[in-house]
């Protein structure tokens, strides 16, 4: 039973994952983060506060790929449609409820959102998705090599991701090297058994979280334009945060629950529905928290939860319609 269900804590994590990258977002781009070195102002919130928990809420996206590289993807034709067919109706629909509520509707921006993937809508799918594609190549690339070879590349991608954050331009690792290059680390570490005892892999990422804080900090007092660019996700200091706390949890005693890991299966609709509407509805938000915190909380949990059901309704009836369609002969063909 327990080698058939994936450990359930795995899954909550990812969950947790989800919700710091959707609180990330609401202070970026609700809050104004993102413009604490360029002049700009933050509202309803001081420096620290926003460095504080901006220091806590950014590994979570590396954190979330490390998970997907360690205990790999699985190639199909099938599920490459499905997860097309799954952004295409998202992108439409929050593209639809953002003119509704937002007044943000525009019709080239109707056009653009039915190519979700080429149009960058989600530079994290657009990413994952070239991945997927290449997963036949990479897993074949990776049988090919020895241990050390393989170590070798992934020590170079992570060196590359390292020095191109000395560019000291915002936005560093958001793009398909930095995704790589983790996926890569995480199946490195998954085939060769590298593992961090619970405790160490705790001290790590508490002394990184220190670490990034004290630099923000005193970046804030004397060069404040660096204090966003410390939290590009090629930083090194965030990428070792985001691999601590997968091993974690991970060292946590092991729950298996199929009934929670199904209940949570649609969590990656938590960013495509709340990134899909994007900055007007952060700032929304915003306003709401401020007006009130409860009921800013409130919606805050009504939007996760919306949202997996979002995500289980439109997984559903993907499944349903593709099972009329026989997919099966494309499926022989790629692998012939």
């Amino acid at each position: 039973m327990n080698k058939k269900v994936r450990n359930t804590n795995i899954e909550v994590l990812r969950l947790v994952l989800m919700m710091a990258i959707f609180c990330w977002h609401i202070l970026v781009h609700g809050y104004g983060f993102k413009n604490i070195g360029g002049g700009g102002s933050m509202e309803g919130i001081t420096d620290e506060t926003g460095i504080v928990l901006s220091a806590l809420f950014a590994p979570a996206t590396y954190c979330f790929m490390f998970i997907s590289g360690y205990y790999g993807i699985r190639f199909s034709v099938k599920k490459g449609i499905s997860m097309e067919i799954w952004l295409i109706i998202i992108s439409l629909m929050t593209c639809l409820a953002g003119g509704f509520l937002f007044d943000s509707f525009s019709l080239r921006g109707l056009l653009t959102v039915c190519f979700p993937i080429s149009t960058l809508r989600w530079w994290f799918m657009t990413s994952y998705m070239l991945i997927f594609l290449l997963l036949p190549i990479l897993n074949k690339g990776i049988e090919s090599l020895t241990k050390n070879g393989f170590l070798v590349i992934v020590v170079a991608l992570i060196v590359y991701q390292t020095i191109s954050f000395l560019r000291f331009q915002e936005n560093g690792g958001s793009n398909f090297l930095g995704l790589l290059s983790v996926f890569l680390m995480g199946r490195y570490c998954k085939i060769y058994k590298i593992e961090f005892n619970k405790h160490r892999a705790l001290v790590l990422f508490v002394c990184c979280f220190l670490l990034l804080v004290g630099l923000m900090l005193l970046c804030d007092h004397y060069c404040k334009k660096i204090v966003f660019i410390l939290l590009n996700y090629n930083t090194p200091l965030i990428t070792m945060m985001a691999v601590a706390l997968f091993y974690y949890v991970k060292g946590l005693k092991p729950r298996y629950s199929s009934k929670l890991n199904e209940l949570l299966k649609p969590v990656l609709f938590i960013y495509l529905v709340t990134d899909g509407l994007f900055v007007p509805f952060y700032e929304w938000l915003v306003t709401v928290i401020d007006y009130n915190i409860c009921l800013g909380i409130l919606v805050y949990v009504l939007t996760i939860v919306g949202s997996l059901l979002i995500g289980h309704v439109v997984i559903r009836f993907v499944d349903k319609v593709l099972d009329n369609v026989n997919i099966q002969k494309i499926e022989d063909y790629v692998r012939q």
